[in-house]
């Protein structure tokens, strides 16, 4: 009976052996399919982070062009109204003049008036052009005009509110400092909305 026993145990045991083998065998199977499957999923999520990193850079980058281009448009419209401005104060000037290079202005000034009244409130030149006697030869030429336009035995003023550190150059086309003579402080209010 020992004999039985242990004939029928060897056959069992082949069989557990060769199951064993087998299940051995699938799970190397399964196992690759698992790394392989473990890999691509890798290099997918890999190639989904590069991708995540380059959104995130572009919408940095957006992020930054729109504020570019917000504040750009501010400085448009903030050009537009000075545009507006200037046009505005150059129609109701009495007196334009403008320095004129290789069809480029170069500098310009104005005064507003009444006929008898005048008040000088422009004299600029392009820095590149400053220090070139441009400036003196706008104001004399504005008051060489006021002269013309100045009766006999009738007399024009001609006012200003010099720029800090600009007063000699006044002086230097025959500008006093106020008051003087009968004049007293110059005054001056601004209007803001």
């Amino acid at each position: 009976m020992s004999d039985r026993k242990h004939r029928n145990a060897y056959p069992l045991r082949v069989l557990v052996k060769d199951k064993q083998k087998g299940k051995n065998h699938d799970l190397t199977v399964a196992e690759y399919k698992v790394q392989q499957e473990t890999k691509r999923l890798e290099m997918v999520a890999g190639f989904l982070e590069e991708k995540q990193d380059r959104l995130f850079d572009t919408s940095q980058r957006l992020e930054q062009a729109e504020k570019e281009v917000s504040k750009a448009d501010r400085h448009l419209s903030d050009t537009k109204m000075e545009i507006a401005g200037a046009e505005k104060a150059i129609s109701h000037s009495t007196i334009i003049k403008k320095a004129m290079y290789d069809n480029k202005i170069v500098g310009m000034a104005r005064a507003i008036g009444d006929g008898m009244s005048y008040l000088l409130v422009d004299v600029v030149a392009s820095s590149k052009y400053q220090k070139q006697g441009i400036g003196k030869k706008l104001v004399n030429s504005i008051i060489n005009d006021i002269k013309s336009e100045t009766m006999d035995g009738e007399y024009s003023t001609i006012n200003l509110i010099s720029i800090k550190g600009m007063e000699k150059f006044y002086e230097s086309c025959g500008f006093k400092e106020v008051p003087f003579g009968y004049n007293g402080k110059g005054m001056r209010m601004k209007i803001e909305k």
